[in-house]
């Protein structure tokens, strides 16, 4: 078994997400690769013992729920990435009203490019950037509009 390996199996259940996220990169096919090979060795020992029974139980739920929260990591991290790139485009953009009418046609348009955007006002309130803050308000009350 791989450090990472033993280090998930004795990780509590509640810190599983924040080692997924900060262990991410390597958390790549090698890794499954090994764990899937470790689970096919005790499946097909010829020998079962209750503890090689019970690392079987352990691999597979490991298997199940890393992989899992990998999927929801690397879904989150896309959703961010688009939320970002779209409100950029709304920022930068000469004609408001026509960017966002084009992205609720394409149904581009989230709560989490609002999340986002309120995320930036926090920002900007906190640096006392109070032009920014007028301007990303104004902004805010124009996707609130098209928001459902």
């Amino acid at each position: 078994m791989t450090r990472r390996g033993r280090f998930f199996l004795d990780t509590d259940a509640r810190e599983i997400e924040i080692e997924i996220g900060r262990l991410r990169p390597r958390l790549n096919k090698g890794f499954f690769d090994h764990i899937q090979r470790e689970i096919a060795q005790i499946k097909f020992a010829v020998t079962r013992t209750a503890a090689n029974e019970d690392r079987l139980i352990e691999l597979e739920a490991m298997q199940k729920v890393i992989g899992e929260g990998v999927e929801a990591y690397d879904k989150l991290q896309n959703d961010l990435v688009t939320a970002k790139e779209r409100l950029t485009n709304i920022l930068q953009s000469k004609d408001r009203k026509k960017t966002l009418l084009d992205m609720v046609e394409r149904n581009e348009l989230n709560m989490s490019i609002l999340t986002l955007l309120d995320e930036n006002i926090a920002s900007a309130k906190t640096s006392n950037q109070e032009e920014a803050v007028a301007f990303m308000e104004d902004v805010r009350s124009s996707m609130l509009k098209y928001i459902t």
